[in-house]
C-alpha cells in the first residue's frame, strides 16, 4: 500500500505538511491550485519541504495523476483548496468530506443559511451585489453592519459601516481586491455587526461523530478606520471551562452542519450574553503558527493526528488533551508608509523568558505599507509558558520594544 499523500496549496500552517509528513514515514506531495498569491501571502507559502511539486490543470487530470502515484491521502493546506480537495478525495476513494456540503464551507452566505436551516444559532445575513446597494437598502438593516467579501481568504475588506456611503466605498473596495480577497464572484456579505470579544476554537473530527476539542482561544483586535482585524494578540484558554465546553458544543453542530467528519478545523466566533455566534469556520488547520504552540503545550502533534484521519490508519488513538502550558502570540502592526531601514529590539525580545520563535515577515530595504489585516502583520512572537500572566506582561513589552524604522517614501514626512 502507498504511503504518499498531497497536501493541496501549502501556505500557512499547510507548508509544514512536508516535514512532518516525512517524520512519520510519509512521502508528501504538494499540489498548487495556481491561484494567484500577493505578495504579501507569497510569505507564507513553501513548497520546500516536499518530494515533488505538481500544478492542478483540472481536478480530474490531478486525480489521475495521484492515483498514478498511489496516494493514500489528500488534504487541504489552505483555504484555497478547498474547493477541490473533497472532490478530489471522492475521485479517488480516500477520506473526505460530504461535497454537498461544500459551498457552505467555502462561502459565508451560504455557511449561514445553511446553519439557520439546520437550527444552528447564527447572524442573520444576505449577501448583496457589490455594484448594487438597492439590496441592502431593500432588506432594511440596522446600522452598525459588517461588510466582507463572502468568499475570498484574509480579512482585507473587513469593515464596520455605519452608513450608505460606507457602505457604498466598501463594496467599491472589494470589487477592486485581487481574486484571492474577494473570491471570484466578488459578492459582498453584509450583516449585523456583534459586539463581543472574538475567540476561535479547534477541533478534531474523527469521523462517525466522533469529535475532541483541542484548543480554546482569544483575539485582541486594534480597529482603526472602520476596519475590525488589525491582530494584536492570540492567547490560549484553559479547555475545561464552562465557556470552552459551551463553543466546543457548538463547533460540533457546526461541524455537522456543514457535513464535516473527518480533519481537524477552526472556527472563529464571538461570545455573545446568548451564547457563541460564528464569523467562519475554516476547514483545515488553523495557521499563526498554532499547530505548532499546540505541539508545544500539550504535546500532540496536530499534523500527525490530521494526516492519521485522512490516510485511514485506524485505529486512530485520540491524544489526551492536557494543556501543561500556555501560549501568547503577538501580532506586530505598522501603522506607517515607507522602506525599512532597521528591526529594533529583537534581541531584547527574544531574551525574554518562554519566547519561543519569532517570525519576521519583511526585510531591511522593503518598502512596507500599513498593516490592514493578518497577512500584513510584519512580525510575530510566539511565547509558551506555565504562568499566563508573565505571558501577557512579556505580550506589552514586545509590542512596546519591537519596532520598525520606517524611512518615509521619497524623502517625505510621514506626519504630514
Amino acid at each position: 500500500m502507498g504511503n504518499t499523500v498531497a497536501i493541496i496549496d501549502p501556505i500557512s500552517s499547510g507548508r509544514l505538511y512536508g516535514r512532518e509528513a516525512k517524520a512519520i514515514g510519509f512521502k508528501p506531495i504538494a499540489v498548487l491550485t495556481g491561484t494567484p498569491l500577493s505578495d504579501a501571502l507569497k510569505r507564507f507559502a513553501s513548497v520546500e519541504s516536499f518530494d515533488e511539486v505538481h500544478h492542478m490543470e483540472d481536478v480530474e487530470k490531478t486525480a489521475r495523476f495521484l492515483r498514478s502515484r498511489d496516494v493514500k491521502a489528500v488534504l487541504a493546506g489552505h483555504h484555497f483548496a478547498l474547493r477541490v480537495v473533497d472532490n478530489l478525495a471522492g475521485l479517488l476513494g480516500l477520506v473526505g468530506n460530504s461535497l454537498d456540503g461544500v459551498e457552505a464551507r467555502l462561502n459565508k452566505l451560504a455557511m449561514k443559511r445553511r446553519l439557520h436551516e439546520h437550527g444552528v444559532p447564527a447572524t442573520q445575513s444576505r449577501g448583496i451585489c457589490t455594484k448594487n446597494l438597492s439590496d441592502f437598502k431593500r432588506f432594511g438593516m440596522s446600522f452598525p453592519v459588517v461588510l466582507k467579501p463572502s468568499e475570498g481568504s484574509g480579512s482585507l475588506s473587513v469593515k464596520i459601516c455605519r452608513s450608505l456611503d460606507e457602505i457604498r466605498s466598501g463594496l467599491i473596495e472589494i470589487e477592486s481586491l485581487d481574486l484571492v480577497y474577494s473570491g471570484s464572484e466578488r459578492i459582498s456579505l453584509v450583516e449585523e455587526y456583534i459586539e463581543g470579544p472574538e475567540y476561535f476554537i479547534t477541533t478534531a473530527n474523527y469521523g462517525d461523530g466522533n469529535k475532541q476539542l483541542l484548543c480554546f482561544a482569544r483575539y485582541d483586535k486594534v480597529q482603526t478606520q472602520h476596519r475590525p482585524s488589525i491582530y494584536k494578540n492570540i492567547y490560549s484558554l484553559p479547555i475545561d471551562s464552562d465557556a470552552a465546553q459551551a463553543a466546543f458544543r457548538y463547533a460540533c453542530d457546526i461541524n455537522r452542519a456543514l457535513g464535516v467528519e473527518h480533519g481537524i478545523n477552526d472556527i472563529e466566533f464571538k461570545l455573545t450574553p446568548h451564547g457563541p455566534l460564528v464569523i467562519e469556520q475554516n476547514n483545515r488547520l488553523p495557521g499563526a503558527n498554532v499547530p505548532a504552540l499546540i505541539e508545544w503545550c500539550t504535546g500532540i502533534n496536530c499534523y500527525w493526528v490530521n494526516l492519521g484521519i485522512f490516510s485511514d490508519t485506524v485505529p486512530i488513538q485520540k491524544p489526551e488533551v492536557i494543556y501543561r502550558k500556555h501560549f501568547f502570540i503577538c501580532c506586530l502592526a505598522n501603522d506607517v508608509v515607507g522602506t525599512v531601514i532597521d528591526v529594533e529590539g529583537m534581541d531584547v525580545v527574544k531574551a525574554l523568558p518562554g519566547v519561543v520563535g519569532v517570525d519576521l515577515m519583511v526585510e531591511v530595504g522593503e518598502v512596507i505599507d500599513k498593516t490592514t489585516d493578518f497577512i500584513t502583520t510584519w512580525a510575530f512572537v510566539y511565547m509558551v509558558h506555565e504562568d499566563p500572566q508573565l505571558l501577557r506582561r512579556n505580550a506589552d513589552f514586545v509590542h512596546a520594544n519591537l519596532r520598525l524604522s520606517v524611512a518615509p517614501p521619497s524623502g517625505r514626512d510621514l506626519s504630514s
